[in-house]
């Protein structure tokens, strides 16, 4: 069934989301002005999954939002709806993954790495027409394999972070863990307006600044457990860990608090209470550029 507030033109994208994926979907139906179709899902009694899905969709621009982090749960489903669209006629199929697993780091990969790599882009770029997902960021940064054999687009994150560490932290310093992060904590200063420096060998000018530890993966890790130590015998105030990705354990919450954060926070990308900035505008920015 076709949702919308408004009447929808047949030349207008529709939105459908997988699960766990609805207020993503929400936000960039509304950044598209698109309408929204729905699938149900069957549970069989030996695990198998039937999708319900019907309409005539006839050459129709569809965007499928997915949440790709545990991929082994979800890449079945995602499999399932998009060759049922195709079932239907869908002309153009989008798929906007903000987290999308088995991205190679550009060093310390072994060949078993790079046929993971490359076997699941090519299993993506056989169902559908193009790739939303957030640029690489951060020391351990994540690069798209040049196995993907559509088009593909990756929506810059160092803006919206930006723009949320210079609403919501009062006086920022943004400190990279190692020369390595140097460069993508630089870009987070320039479009925060925050000072930047090197944990190791610069000091911030002024200690009553509030540092800001900013990764694509946040984790309570002795390296950073030594850094917030550090900082708080300088004389700092408690820091605030920004996650690219909600990728938590049981168990982080407690050991970010214990480990000296005041608080963390998340993008939408993942799911999770610490999500406070949102992606949607700039993911849909580079929808639009694959559907124009």
């Amino acid at each position: 069934m076709h949702k919308s507030s408004s009447p929808i033109a047949a030349t207008d994208p529709l939105v459908l989301a997988l699960p766990g994926s609805e207020a993503m979907a929400r936000g960039l139906q509304e950044s598209l002005q698109a309408g929204t179709i729905e699938a149900c899902y069957v549970r069989l009694a030996d695990g198998e999954l039937r999708v319900l899905l019907e309409g005539d969709l006839r050459a129709r621009r569809v965007v499928l939002v997915a949440g790709l982090e545990r991929p082994e749960d979800k890449f079945l489903r995602l499999a399932f709806v998009a060759d049922r669209l195709r079932d239907l006629g869908a002309g153009t199929i989008v798929l906007v993954a903000p987290y999308l697993p088995y991205r190679g780091h550009r060093d310390d990969r072994s060949q078993g790495d790079e046929v993971v790599e490359s076997t699941f882009a090519s299993l993506v770029s056989a169902l559908v027409d193009g790739v939303v997902t957030l640029s690489a960021c951060g020391e351990l940064a994540r690069y798209l394999p040049d196995s993907y054999h559509i088009e593909t687009r990756e929506a810059p994150v160092a803006p919206a972070i930006g723009e949320w560490i210079a609403r919501h932290v009062r006086a920022p310093v943004l400190v990279a863990r190692s020369p390595a992060e140097k460069g993508w904590v630089n870009e987070l200063s320039r479009h925060s307006g925050a000072p930047a420096c090197l944990a190791a060998g610069e000091r911030p000018v002024d200690r009553t600044r509030t540092p800001v530890l900013v990764a694509e993966r946040l984790r309570a890790d002795p390296p950073t457990v030594g850094l917030l130590a550090s900082l708080r015998s300088a004389g700092h105030p408690p820091p605030v860990g920004l996650s690219v990705h909600a990728l938590f354990g049981p168990g982080d919450a407690s050991a970010f608090l214990d480990a000296g954060f005041a608080r963390i926070v998340t993008t939408n990308s993942i799911r999770d209470p610490t999500n406070e900035i949102d992606l949607g505008p700039i993911l849909a920015r580079s929808v639009r550029e694959l559907l124009a």
